[in-house]
């Protein structure tokens, strides 16, 4: 990760012992990190880290805050916090607040059938993974509402192995995808083609500017795929795709949610 703007500079090897030392619970040291007046634990930053990781920007604003805040330094008096300005709907009424989270379980718990029903192999497998892969694991493994899913949907389940011709876009440091699970994904999708941006930084790739742009804007207007996989190199002028609203720090239940002031 780099960020020149704050002069967050890590060497690959460095990125695991800096999140392991933000998270109280893995730190020598027990103790919340108050950040802004907010106390924050070892779940709460561990569930805010997986927004924040989206784009190499916004995680080194939130981890260089949250550093800061960890070593006590002054935190809001340096900065300009940046209030997001609502979007207006594009229909004529207001978009219910749980839209985002129903379409996101809607497409996860439907594309599969063989979600466990059983609440006490969630917590089981969110022990084991917890302490196998203490970043992140109990969070992946918890019990979800696809426990209680349909058995039955309105679609078949979703067969990756298949023979569409989808079109997949990767780019090279995606912090969420990397560069090896789109490869597979690639492979598992007979038909499908994919364009890999070389240098490219983010998990966002169409409409960055990207040398990908044109053949993403080509299939999803004509359904034309390449002829073959393609490999760009990523554009100077490229913008990594971040939030426009900015991505919330992380934050304890019941605590109105933080929005990144950088």
């Amino acid at each position: 990760m780099r960020n020149s703007r704050i002069a967050l500079f890590l060497a690959v090897g460095a990125v695991t012992p800096l999140v392991n030392a933000l998270t109280p619970a893995t730190a020598s040291a027990a103790e919340p990190i108050d950040l802004d007046g907010t106390l924050l634990t070892d779940d709460d930053i561990r569930q805010g880290f997986r927004g924040m990781f989206f784009g190499t920007r916004d995680t080194a604003e939130a981890v260089a805050a949250l550093k800061k805040a960890a070593a006590g330094g002054p935190q809001a008096a340096d900065r300009a916090p940046r209030t997001p300005e609502p979007v207006a709907p594009s229909f004529g009424r207001t978009v219910p607040e749980d839209n985002g989270d129903t379409g996101f379980w809607a497409v996860v718990c439907a594309g599969s059938r063989a979600w466990p029903r059983d609440p006490e192999q969630y917590r089981k497998d969110a022990i084991r993974d917890k302490a196998k892969y203490p970043l992140y694991g109990d969070f992946a493994s918890h019990i979800k509402p696809c426990a209680f899913w349909k058995k039955t949907g309105s679609e078949p389940a979703t067969r990756i192995a298949n023979k569409v011709r989808a079109l997949i876009l990767q780019n090279e440091w995606d912090p969420r995808t990397p560069l090896n699970s789109g490869r597979g994904l690639r492979r598992a999708m007979k038909g499908s083609k994919m364009v890999t941006v070389a240098g490219g930084v983010g998990h966002g790739v169409h409409g960055t500017k990207s040398c990908a742009d044109k053949t993403a804007t080509t299939y999803l207007t004509t359904g034309r795929l390449s002829a073959k996989d393609v490999t760009c190199k990523a554009a100077p002028h490229a913008e990594e795709r971040n939030n426009p609203d900015r991505l919330p720090l992380p934050t304890p239940p019941g605590v109105a949610r933080m929005v990144s002031p950088f």
